[in-house]
């Protein structure tokens, strides 16, 4: 239950760099990737599987019919 209020709350997380630095801005992209990778990952499996992935990219409204091909070339360990 908490794993679900947590991903609601990271899901209005705000990038807010410290600074103009190019480090403080890597950071606070990084760390919007890894909240946008757990809420991806609805298994917890620590992988991004390619139905996780359809799913999200279908809510925002993308369908492609070469999505899975395209996933399958960048999936470097075929799991």
């Amino acid at each position: 239950m908490a794993a679900k209020a947590e991903q609601r709350i990271s899901r209005a997380y705000v990038a807010a760099p410290r600074d103009n630095t190019l480090a403080a801005h890597l950071h606070e992209a990084f760390k919007l990737l890894e909240i946008r990778f757990a809420n991806y990952d609805h298994d917890g499996a620590e992988m991004l599987m390619f139905r996780e992935l359809e799913r999200e990219l279908a809510l925002m409204g993308f369908r492609d019919p070469r999505l899975e091909a395209t996933f399958k070339r960048f999936d470097l360990d075929g799991v």
